[in-house]
């Protein structure tokens, strides 16, 4: 009954507390942009070739009986291999980096790696878009045909998907999540390039489109969490929270805002300005934005590169060094996980994926700026 006790309460509340240190202790700000960018790759790689997770912290609310199960399943779910878009976000860009630097170790890895974990999977989730965007990157480097055959057969599987509402996130579902969006417009915009598809092109307009008539505030654009696919169609969740307006950046930055109608090119640029303000008063974007302080890199990151790629905000060097103060051991902290439903939300602690791997995004990036 002790051991029961240790593994739900005590180790649960010492690992929350180690990571609470961890973060209350802010990391030198680092002054050079490759350095934080080689810092976070040698981070990233650890996890990677320890087969653990940069793992998506727990709800500080979950059961007792939850907290011990959990206990048990730490670290056995791979990084960058199961379904998550956010693991294969920061596999995409660690591969980008070794094939940037020609680091035949790194991506011969990277590759077997792919070949073990990810190809054997069945099509299941709509986050698994992403892994068939690293087939992709796979495919064009390589030129073997099982790379290109992952994501051909990713894009009829999404195709049988669709509905009237587009592709939403969670089959059978009363609502359309956001998140999708992040997930399936990157794969599909990519395919269509890589294979001249431009039916997959607008398909992905289409999902854009959708989502923007029914889940952004028509007054500031602003997507929110989730909005009904049956009639009376109302917009469902927080319309302010971070990673949920993340997730459709996301998709929207791989579109050219030309292609889409008026109407939603409107709600966009709407969007644009509303972010963009925000960014210019307060510098950040919360993990519900303008509502507390509690910092969310899962949210301020993707956010702050859309609206500098888009040309919203202009980021220096020192605005990208500035995070390095977040980085412990190579790993950014302070990130938030999911959601469970509409109401329930992670609380910012610990390491995640899509924060590591889009401050590897900015990094890079910002090595060529003035």
């Amino acid at each position: 009954m002790n051991y029961i006790f240790y593994k739900a309460d005590i180790e649960y509340w010492l690992e929350f507390k180690r990571i609470r240190l961890t973060e209350s202790t802010p990391s030198p700000i680092l002054g050079d942009v490759t350095q934080f960018h080689n810092e976070l790759i040698r981070g990233s790689l650890d996890y990677l070739k320890n087969e653990k997770r940069i793992e998506l912290p727990e709800y500080t609310d979950i059961s007792f009986i939850e907290r011990f199960r959990k206990s048990f399943n730490k670290t056995d779910i791979p990084m960058g291999v199961t379904w998550a878009a956010e693991d294969s976000y920061l596999f995409l860009e660690i591969l980008d980096d070794a094939i940037e630097k020609k680091d035949d170790e790194t991506i011969d890895y990277l590759k077997s790696y792919f070949d073990t974990h990810t190809l054997k999977l069945n099509f299941e989730y709509r986050d698994q878009a992403m892994n068939a965007l690293i087939s992709i990157k796979l495919y064009q480097y390589t030129n073997e045909a099982k790379y290109k055959d992952y994501a051909v057969n990713m894009y009829k599987w999404l195709l049988s998907q669709d509905s009237e509402s587009g592709i939403i996130y969670i089959p059978g579902m009363c609502y359309s999540i956001v998140d999708v969006l992040g997930m399936i417009v990157p794969f599909l915009t990519t395919y269509a390039k890589a294979f001249n598809c431009p039916e997959a092109y607008d398909k992905a307009l289409q999902q854009i489109e959708i989502y923007s008539k029914y889940g952004c505030d028509k007054e500031n654009g602003i997507p929110a969490f989730a909005y009904t696919i049956r009639d009376p169609i109302i917009k469902i969740g927080p319309s302010n929270w971070g990673r949920g307006i993340s997730w459709f950046v996301l998709g929207v930055s791989c579109v050219n805002l030309s292609d889409l109608s008026i109407e939603t090119q409107k709600i966009i640029h709407l969007m644009n300005s509303t972010l963009s303000s925000i960014w210019t008063k307060y510098h950040h974007f919360d993990r519900f934005v303008l509502e507390n302080n509690q910092r969310d890199l899962t949210a301020d990151l993707p956010i702050i590169w859309y609206l500098n790629m888009c040309g919203s905000i202009t980021l220096s060097k020192k605005d990208i060094l500035y995070y390095s103060q977040f980085m412990h051991d190579g790993v950014m902290y302070n990130c938030s996980n999911g959601n469970s439903g509409a109401i329930k939300f992670g609380v910012p602690h610990g390491p995640n994926p899509l924060a590591q791997g889009l401050m590897l995004r900015l990094t890079k990036e910002a090595k060529s700026w003035r």
